[in-house]
């Protein structure tokens, strides 16, 4: 026997191509275990990889490299994570290393800060190595310090050349990557506070309640102790359906402390990063520094010292968005997804995975407990809870017993001339000045951003569009530019119609910034703040606007990042510009999407005392989604949305994936999917294949785009049919992707 051993590596290289492991040899003496982060020689450079099986004898394996090194700056999987990442890889029909990427928190370890040192003197005739090794010999150096000594001794070189020069003494062992220096990995170390940004502090009194010293109301002690008692039973999950401002954050907040109280932990998830800081200060003021933030708008390094915490049990709660899922807490007990409805739990790139969904996984291994809170429960949700296959509990009162606010219904149809070219109608500008007269504050929502939809000649219907995407260019007055909203490609105005040089160019359609303008105008001593990802864009800007409009704001305008969770005692008035936008939509979930955005959006008034009211704009007046929602009856919405997808087979009857196709070469994309249709339908006759068909983004990023939906009775033959579909060999001219369960 050799005595050689050997492990199985995933490397962190982004093809599919390279999907499953590799094998590579290890020395007795320093044996990484499964979950350990390694550095391997892969195609002819060094990679990251993760070692996902143990150490086998190596013998009769010919030919295998071995591993360079393990990975100092990372944290090993355990076993429950490696088995996560196993199970996204067949859940969503993604890659192994895919599923490891959100699993696992990505070093920086390509970034200019990473550190090396030398173990043995390199080759005099190597005059950049050797003088890196005079200047530091043995002594760890970062990459940006060796580029400088570099410079100095004339030595010109970018970052990335000089990557590859340190990757090749990697390679032949004369240096090795090194972490941070000890005291920093102290400080690492530490229990902090969650890292929030200054302004927020301000409007902790305007928006959160102290969660020590609230006492429940009957209904939510009653919710308390009917969670409670199936979480103490093992693997549970429930479905907490609140009207807005029934207090669910509460409810949270004595589960979680009741959780702790056993030794255990929890995660509390949220759709949007705006939440993330109101919902931490809530639980902060009841935990203190026990509780952590974790979301893709932090920085690297905040974003592993929140993981390493974590990781090390410093932290009892883990607040934040999707990502947070993955947290590796010991003892993680109880995972609380809030506004369990919102599709932004469900990423849009690979893997695309459902947080929601990986959150019941973890939990029914760890024989935790799920709890998905919302007024409005995805229709999935709420047929199991009706099912039986999930607890259901509900909360039909607001916790201040104020009560629902009205909802009038404006039919924007029935306005004529000047009037029906502007985006606020006389009976919503009415309530706006009687509540700004009031000192009170409104709320107004429409669910697009820029000025206006697009430019449209009225001479011969001309509209411009993005030639790499193919949809319609969006005016921005901010810059005097129309804008693409899904590649950011930006363009002058112009002023001819480019097809018949009329003259006679004007917006169609309204956005956030039309609404602004328009409210300025109306209410020029008005206060406006605007929120959407335009305004949003910088760090830290939601809680400084938040910040501005809490302590002295009038008119919040805002794109769906307003529409939920946010708690405004003094909004009285919730206007809705335009409640069509999303009704019309190619997708299922159109009505569903709608009636949830109006009923939150509606909640966001009067949460504190009666006498507020909303006011909804539409051109569908007796479109159900809108009248149920101004009725505030989701019941009533569910049954006639339900009876609707039974019938066609849509979820929650039926499992759904869709495969898209995409490529530069329209007729290579159209046959791509074409013969893959067939292909499938072959392969899987009793499972019903759709189209292809245009994508309802045809074109994005210059590819041109189809979709082949597939629609099955069973989770099992739905994976089979998607994993032979990612997996079949494609054309040079065209890519394949899998969404599973699309939201």
């Amino acid at each position: 026997m050799s005595g050689q051993l050997a492990v199985d590596v995933v490397v962190d290289v982004s093809s599919a191509r390279v999907d499953g492991f590799f094998t590579y040899l290890v020395g007795a003496d320093d044996v990484p275990g499964p979950g350990a982060r390694v550095r391997v020689p892969f195609n002819g450079r060094v990679v990251g990889g993760w070692v996902v099986g143990s150490a086998r004898n190596a013998d009769g394996l010919k030919g295998l490299k071995a591993v360079l090194e393990l990975d100092p700056a990372s944290t090993p999987l355990d076993a429950s994570a490696l088995a996560l990442a196993t199970w996204m890889r067949r859940r969503y029909a993604c890659t192994f290393r895919e599923a490891l990427t959100a699993v696992a928190l990505r070093p920086s370890s390509r970034s200019p800060r990473a550190s090396y040192a030398f173990v043995e003197p390199p080759s005099d005739s190597d005059r950049a190595a050797t003088t890196l090794w005079l200047a530091f010999a043995v002594r760890p150096f970062a990459l940006v310090t060796a580029r400088g000594v570099l410079r100095q001794a004339g030595i010109a070189m970018t970052l990335q050349t000089l990557r590859g020069e340190l990757d090749r003494l990697l390679r032949h062992r004369l240096a090795v990557r090194v972490a941070l220096p000890a005291a920093k990995k102290r400080e690492a170390a530490k229990p902090r506070r969650a890292p929030l940004a200054a302004p927020e502090a301000a409007w902790e009194s305007a928006l959160v309640p102290a969660t020590t010293d609230q006492n429940p109301t009957a209904e939510q002690q009653a919710a308390i102790e009917s969670l409670d008692s199936g979480m103490r039973r093992g693997p549970f999950c429930a479905l907490l359906q609140g009207v807005t401002g029934s207090g669910k954050t509460l409810v949270y907040a004595r589960l979680i402390d009741r959780v702790r109280r056993r030794g255990g932990r929890a995660i509390v998830l949220v759709p949007e990063i705006i939440l993330t800081p109101q919902t931490a200060l809530r639980l902060q003021s009841a935990f203190g520094s026990a509780v952590g933030v974790l979301h893709s708008g932090l920085a690297d390094g905040e974003k592993r010292r929140v993981w390493s915490d974590a990781a090390a049990g410093s932290l009892d709660v883990v607040v934040g968005a999707r990502s947070a899922a993955f947290v590796p807490l010991p003892s993680l007990q109880l995972v609380v997804v809030d506004e369990e409805h919102e599709p932004s739990y469900k990423q849009d790139i690979a893997p695309r995975y459902d947080a929601g969904a990986v959150a019941q996984r973890r939990m029914g291994t760890n024989g935790g407990a799920v709890i998905f809170g919302s007024a409005t429960p995805s229709l999935e949700s709420y047929q199991r809870a009706l099912s039986g296959d999930i607890a259901h509990v509900r909360m039909i009162r607001r916790a201040t017993a104020a009560p629902l606010p009205p909802v009038e219904i404006v039919d924007m149809s029935s306005q004529s001339g000047s009037a029906s070219r502007r985006p606020l109608s006389a009976r919503l500008v009415a309530a706006m000045e009687k509540t700004l007269r009031a000192r009170q504050k409104a709320l107004l929502f429409i669910n697009r951003r820029g000025y206006a939809g697009l430019l449209l000649c009225r001479s011969c219907g001309f509209a411009p569009r993005c030639r790499r995407c193919a949809v319609s260019l969006v005016i921005h007055t901010a810059d005097a530019s129309m804008r693409c909203h899904v590649c950011g490609a930006a363009f002058r105005i112009p002023r001819r119609c480019p097809k018949c040089k009329s003259e006679d160019l004007r917006p169609f359609g309204f956005g956030t910034q039309r609404v602004e303008e328009e409210v300025r105008e109306l209410f020029p001593h008005a206060n406006v703040v605007r929120m959407d990802s335009d305004s949003t864009s910088g760090r830290g800007a939601h809680a400084k606007l938040l910040q501005s409009f809490g302590d002295a704001g009038d008119v919040l305008i805002g794109t769906q990042m307003i529409a939920k969770g946010l708690d405004f005692p003094a909004v009285t008035l919730v206007g809705v510009v335009a409640a069509d936008i999303d009704l019309n939509r190619p997708d299922f979930r159109a009505a569903e999407r709608t009636f949830s955005l109006l009923t939150q959006v509606a909640g966001r008034a009067g949460r504190a005392a009666a006498g507020s009211s909303v006011i909804v704009q539409t051109f569908s007046p007796e479109q159900y989604a809108v009248r149920l929602a101004a009725q505030h009856d989701f019941d009533g919405f569910a049954a006639i949305e339900l009876a609707s997808r039974r019938e066609l087979r849509y979820p929650p009857f039926g499992r759904l994936a869709y495969v898209g196709i995409a490529g530069t070469d329209s007729s290579a994309v159209s046959r791509a999917a074409g013969e893959l249709a067939q292909t499938l339908r072959g392969r899987w006759p009793a499972m019903e294949v759709l189209g292809p068909a245009p994508d309802p983004l045809s074109k994005a990023h210059g590819e041109f785009r189809m979709r082949i939906a597939l629609k099955s009775e069973t989770e099992a033959e739905l994976l089979e049919a998607c994993a032979e579909a990612r997996d079949m060999r494609s054309s040079e001219d065209a890519r394949r992707f899998v969404i599973v369960d699309p939201r």
